[in-house]
């Protein structure tokens, strides 16, 4: 229940965001692009599933995260704020804002979720951080 709570927050935030820049710029790719990259990034967590598990997939496994709890390893390479400073920079250097700008955006949205509903410490989310603490859960999630 609460992964289907916490990914419909994901796609609701996405949702709106997607509609505010499509409402700029008029262009369904920004939509899509918003949506990318507030929903769809979740799919760093089914890497990280493979490269726990290898090539066997179970769905209860992944579903319920077990495999983070067994291996006390997250990855999630994609939740980035340092991710978000790099595409923000290409937002701000680039002519075409209507296809960075959404990503930002969508990213930011998904990672300031992930704060608010999982027991993370301020760093978790910082690639470098998760590097630095050898990426071991007991040290990037208050459980």
């Amino acid at each position: 229940m609460y992964l289907l709570l916490t990914e419909m927050g994901h796609l609701g935030i996405s949702l709106m965001l997607g509609h505010l820049i499509f409402k700029r710029y008029k262009r369904v790719l920004s939509y899509i692009l918003a949506l990318i990259s507030g929903f769809l990034v979740d799919l760093d967590h089914l890497l990280d599933y493979f490269i726990h598990e290898g090539l066997k997939f179970d769905p209860s496994n992944f579903f319920f995260g077990l495999h983070y709890h067994e291996t006390n390893t997250s990855y999630i390479f994609l939740h980035s704020w340092e991710l978000v400073l790099l595409l923000g920079v290409f937002t701000f250097f680039s002519r075409k804002k209507y296809i960075w700008l959404p990503l930002v955006l969508g990213l930011i949205g998904h990672l300031i979720w992930d704060h608010l509903t999982n027991p993370a410490y301020w760093y978790t989310y910082f690639l470098t951080a998760r590097y630095l603490h050898g990426f071991a859960l007991e040290k990037l999630f208050a459980f």
